[in-house]
């Protein structure tokens, strides 16, 4: 224990799970607590990335000034409960050196204000019966209010695009926060949010904006199903909402976060900020007592994710421990940014854990309100999703309503050994995945308001390379440096998945390959005796099918958890308001025709950019062997018709850009000078 004089020491735990962007920055924040760092343990799970996170987060904290962090690397996914609970493990053996008295926890997709942790610490500190204390979370980005009026007939939000400062547009109708509209969404997958705003009624959207000028575009049904568009500049203030203060349990034995949505009006004249209790503790952002989970346990393993940090709450209080809201320990949340809801996995998890929790935890007459709700919730889907749309003649959604009864059987099997279970989560496991639990998919990074800009580098040709010749060695220096480099850019390394024909992510494995040195000095001579030998054989072997035999059965033997891996990190495309970074190599055969991927990228609002590093095949063809122009030479034009701008490494290369633009009729471009050999945060695009 900690003396009067001596800060108590503190454990912080952050879990990852393929998102290094987000947690880099909340590291980042940990590492500016006014809490003393020498009293400070910082932890980073990793719950088995498979999309290269851990590599780039490892060599982030080894190149950098980043705080003191233990990596704890799990090899899979285990959840948020027990990847959680390795760490906590960990910080409260009392029979290893630096063993923690409190344990915060902090979002992967949060940042902290400097004072954060010293405010949990005070208020902890303040009564000794206290277990936990939550945080004050604010969501992120600010907003800014749109006024809109129902008169004679309802007002339906069917779109909500947000365009800042003139750039690309952003749909934003997932993200807004509103006041006065009812959530009429289709209970189908993936599931969204309708809002309707009932007629003579005055309603309220929070739309998600930086603090640059923003148009908005709202598009709008009436009643009558007539559709219309409100165009409307935003005004330059912008509020802060709350994302909630604690948590607390409705009518229906559901946690909820208390004050969501609600402007953020701590700090002000007449708004008390002391702490107080609550219900319970929100698990993206508080403080625990280690004295607290060693009497009711952990974080319970089954519950996977969602409804553990609700289910702890209730067990501590029901041995006799408070939980604590403090307003003055301040931490923002990118809500929904590194997972997210609408999925049948999220809403599986959800009404699962809620159903244990109450079935655990509740009284006789808590247990049996939360059954009858649960019915009555089975009966609307089967009303609205089936049996309404059989009758009108549609289709019936069927999977919603058994989603809805395999979470139920789910439940049902758990809470009798959920019961029994006095203090689940002290001993580690590998048994996470309850009876009928859908498998969940990383996100994928996407532009939001405030948020940095999503570049796209395509890293396919490298990778494919056993070489690494001067660009291959630009290429590699870029997945190393700038993902780290500029917090504004969230760099993302993708590549062609010949399979789905779409583009995806790079597995871990392929991120520690660029990484790593090796491989020839240079291109190989492709007319040399070898080269010539090699095409023949390739020649032959495709001829006779060989090549194809092997690969299909390499691939049904040893290829599908491979399979499984890379089909997770599949990308619907490039997403509008992000960059695609043209610098990869073009001397390989590519597998997706250029010219139409640059045209179709900037018809839906993705920059395009290209490193140039010389056009000599263009300029001198005799010097050059047919095979090699006949790959280089339609890239390089489509770079230069599609590119919005430019980066060349010398005047001589823009020279070359000029004068190939004016002989193929291509205007040319904007140029960017930049120096090879420079650090490539100060090379950004």
């Amino acid at each position: 224990m900690a003396s009067a004089r001596t800060p108590p020491m503190v454990g912080v735990v952050v879990l990852n799970w393929n998102s290094a962007w987000f947690t880099r920055r909340c590291l980042q924040s940990l590492g500016n607590q006014t809490h003393p760092s020498d009293r400070t343990r910082i932890v980073l799970v990793d719950n088995g990335s498979v999309d290269g996170s851990l590599v780039e987060l490892r060599h982030w904290l080894q190149c950098s000034d980043a705080p003191p962090v233990e990596v704890l690397a799990t090899g899979e996914n285990l959840g948020f409960a027990e990847g959680c609970n390795r760490a906590i493990r960990m910080l409260t053996d009392p029979g290893t050196a630096g063993s923690v008295e409190y344990v915060a926890l902090l979002n992967n997709d949060a940042w902290a204000d400097p004072d954060w942790l010293a405010a949990l610490v005070a208020a902890m500190q303040g009564d000794d019966r206290c277990a936990a204390v939550s945080s004050r979370l604010v969501l992120e980005p600010e907003f800014a209010p749109v006024e809109l009026t129902a008169r004679e007939s309802p007002l339906t939000v069917t779109s909500l695009v947000l365009t800042i400062d003139g750039s690309a547009s952003l749909d934003v109708l997932s993200r807004v926060r509103t006041e006065g509209f009812t959530d009429e969404g289709a209970l189908d997958w993936p599931a969204r949010k309708v809002w309707r705003l009932a007629p003579h009624t005055e309603g309220r959207l929070w739309v998600p904006c930086s603090r640059r000028p923003a148009r908005v575009s709202v598009g709008l049904i009436d009643g009558a199903g007539s559709s219309t568009h409100l165009d409307a500049v935003l005004p330059e203030e912008r509020t802060t909402l709350l994302n909630g203060l604690g948590t607390g349990i409705n009518d229906s034995g559901e946690g909820f976060d208390i004050l969501y949505g609600e402007p953020d009006r701590f700090g002000e004249p007449g708004v008390p900020g002391t702490s107080h209790e609550v219900d319970g503790f929100c698990g993206g952002a508080a403080l625990l007592r280690a004295d607290a989970l060693a009497e009711v346990g952990l974080f319970d393993p089954a519950f996977f994710a969602y409804y553990e940090d609700t289910d702890l709450s209730w067990r501590m209080r029901r041995a006799g421990w408070k939980v604590l809201a403090e307003p003055a320990a301040l931490a923002h949340h990118a809500f929904g940014a590194s997972g997210g809801g609408g999925s049948r996995w999220h809403v599986f998890l959800d009404r699962r854990n809620w159903l244990v929790t109450n079935l655990r935890n509740g009284n006789r007459r808590e247990r049996a309100r939360a059954l009858g709700w649960l019915s009555r919730g089975g009966r609307r889907l089967f009303r609205v999703n089936v049996f309404g749309r059989v009758r009108r003649g549609h289709r019936a959604q069927a999977e919603p309503l058994a989603t809805w009864v395999r979470a139920t059987i789910a439940a049902m099997l758990r809470a009798p050994a959920a019961r029994r279970a006095t203090r689940p989560g002290q001993k580690p496991t590998r048994r996470v995945r309850g009876v009928f639990q859908p498998a969940g998919s990383p996100k994928a990074p996407e532009p939001w308001p405030g948020g940095p800009l999503v570049v796209y580098i395509d890293v396919g040709e490298t990778l494919k390379a056993g070489y690494r010749a001067g660009i291959q060695r630009v290429v590699c220096a870029l997945a190393a440096e700038l993902p780290s480099g500029d917090e504004r850019l969230e760099v993302v390394l993708v590549r062609w998945c010949p399979r789905n024909r779409r583009f995806r992510r790079i597995t871990a494995e392929e991120h520690a390959s660029l990484l790593r040195s090796g491989g020839g000095p240079d291109l190989p001579d492709s007319d040399g005796p070898m080269e010539r030998l090699k095409s023949l054989l390739r020649w032959v072997s495709e001829r006779t099918g060989v090549i194809a035999t092997l690969r299909h059965w390499r691939e049904r033997v040893f290829g599908a958890r491979r399979r499984r891996v890379e089909d997770s990190l599949l990308i619907d495309g490039f997403t509008p308001g992000s960059l695609l970074f043209e610098c990869d190599a073009v001397w390989n055969e590519l597998e997706v025709d250029r010219d139409a991927l640059l045209a179709d990228a900037r018809r839906r609002g993705v920059i395009v950019a290209s490193f140039v590093h010389d056009l000599l095949p263009l300029q001198h063809p005799d010097w050059f062997a047919p095979r090699l122009r006949r790959i280089f030479d339609p890239v390089a034009l489509a770079q230069l018709r599609h590119s919005d701008s430019l980066l060349c490494a010398s005047s001589e290369t823009a020279g070359q850009v000029r004068e190939v633009c004016e002989q193929w009729s291509i205007p040319v471009p904007p140029i960017e000078m930049v120096s090879l050999g420079v650090a490539a945060e100060q090379q950004a695009p």
